[in-house]
């Protein structure tokens, strides 16, 4: 099992000191911060038979035969309700729910409790909310619901009236720095920046491959946009949509005399391009991407679709 973070502890104290556990508890949280981590953890000390205090706080043996089946996933007292990965639409449906209730229509196998995990809460639809709502309002006594979510308003409000909502905690700047810093990523600073200072993130992208970007939006030359073009494919189309976004986000922002969120690094260099931009062409380009947050899953040529863009982008520029 993986440790807390360090982060964290906090929050675990304030969970594993509830004399009571809430039966159903919504855990908030933003993304990146390792949400699962800290769940995880709570729920295997809820299914410990022989829990150690440590300090402040109590952790689950990891010895127990409880523990074990929790570190292997096969603990006969826990549920998943999870979407089909396989489901064009993710959606958690009817269907799943009624599977849940069936694993609640038995008693315990081995402790006090059985735990329904819910990771993705706001993928409910308004059926499967409405079936789940019912045993909600009124739980067996020896089952635990456990629903988490990285985007609290998409929870349905009938849903987090009936829970004890648990927001978690952020991340200290300094705290997130070290870790990004030891995790050995490339341009730490920036990407901490970029993933809005939540330091579990992966970058999806290769050093070489941020480098070819950048160069092409620094300095938007033919040249650049074909070989920038050139290193990626469609696997990273998701995240060069959200990456020229906020690019462009970041450029209008400079010309209005207001703050960049993300791209900061690139201050200097971003203020001799801002001389040549044409404002009104930022918003257009900025409002045309934007609407191709769909483009992943388009048919056409991935690398023919990226070079229009980027050659959108070199017509921002007003000729001097």
């Amino acid at each position: 099992m993986t440790e807390l973070y360090k982060w964290q502890k906090q929050d675990y104290q304030a969970l594993s000191a509830m004399v009571y556990p809430s039966q159903t508890l919504l855990i908030s949280a933003r993304a990146g911060i390792g949400q699962d981590v800290l769940v995880e953890n709570y729920v295997s000390l809820l299914m410990c038979e022989c829990p150690i205090q440590d300090g402040m706080a109590t952790h689950a043996c990891n010895k127990c035969q409880s523990c074990i089946l929790f570190a292997s996933n096969n603990h006969p007292d826990i549920y998943r309700l999870v979407a089909d990965p396989e489901a064009d639409k993710k959606n958690i449906n009817v269907e799943d729910i009624r599977e849940m209730l069936e694993f609640l229509a038995t008693t315990t196998h081995l402790g006090r409790y059985k735990v329904v995990l819910i990771p993705d809460v706001d993928l409910l639809n308004i059926s499967s909310a409405n079936a789940l709502l019912k045993i909600l309002e009124e739980p067996p006594s020896y089952v635990l619901f456990i629903l988490q979510t990285t985007n609290i308003s998409g929870v349905l409000a009938t849903i987090r009236s009936r829970c004890h909502i648990h927001k978690l905690s952020g991340v200290g700047l300094p705290d997130a720095t070290t870790y990004v810093e030891n995790s050995g990523v490339f341009n730490p600073e920036f990407w901490l920046t970029y993933y809005d200072n939540a330091p579990l993130f992966e970058p999806e992208v290769s050093e070489e491959q941020f480098n070819a970007l950048i160069n092409a939006l620094l300095q938007p030359s033919i040249e650049n946009i074909f070989m920038a073009s050139g290193e990626f494919d469609v696997k990273n189309a998701g995240f060069l949509i959200g990456f020229l976004s906020r690019w462009l986000n970041d450029l209008a922002a400079y010309l209005q005399g207001a703050s960049m969120r993300y791209f900061m690094a690139y201050s200097t260099k971003i203020d001799s391009l801002a001389k040549r931009i044409d404002l009104q062409k930022v918003y257009y380009l900025f409002d045309k991407v934007n609407f191709l947050q769909d483009w992943t899953l388009h048919p056409l040529n991935y690398k023919l679709q990226l070079e229009n863009l980027l050659l959108q982008y070199q017509n921002l520029f007003i000729k001097r």
